[in-house]
């Protein structure tokens, strides 16, 4: 797997489509949609965790985390958008954003060590939302 970008894409394809209505309803018009600076600080967030395990290299585009750690990434965006919506957070949406933080953590200590980025590869091509695997197309917008 690559590193690449975190997309609204792979965001809609861990929510369900519940989840997807009521986000749609509660972002008015004339409001700011949310999700891209939450993948944003998520990607962020991941991306320190990597740093923190000496033995991953990370590539130059500040938003490209690790293809193996993109469903964590999502299970724990999806939380932080369901938390701002008028629905209850279920327990499984609670355990997957603990279990995505228990993966980061791993990944920091160096239990887990993901693919570092590749050196040969153009890194604005190995981040791009262009080279990422195609996803449902269940969009938030």
């Amino acid at each position: 797997m690559t590193w690449r970008r975190l997309t609204k894409a792979d965001l809609a394809a861990a929510l369900s489509q519940k989840e997807i209505d009521a986000y749609r309803q509660s972002v008015g018009s004339g409001q700011t949609d949310p999700v891209g600076a939450l993948l944003s600080r998520t990607a962020e967030m991941a991306r320190g965790y990597c740093r923190a395990n000496r033995s991953v290299r990370l590539p130059a585009d500040p938003e490209a985390v690790p293809g193996s750690l993109v469903a964590a990434c999502c299970d724990y965006a999806a939380y932080d958008v369901l938390k701002r919506l008028p629905v209850p957070v279920g327990e499984d949406r609670r355990r997957a954003r603990d279990q995505a933080i228990e993966l980061f953590q791993a990944v920091a200590r160096g239990d887990v060590t993901p693919e570092t980025a590749d050196e040969s590869a153009d890194d604005t091509a190995a981040g791009s939302p262009a080279s990422a695997e195609p996803c449902p197309p269940r969009l938030l917008d």
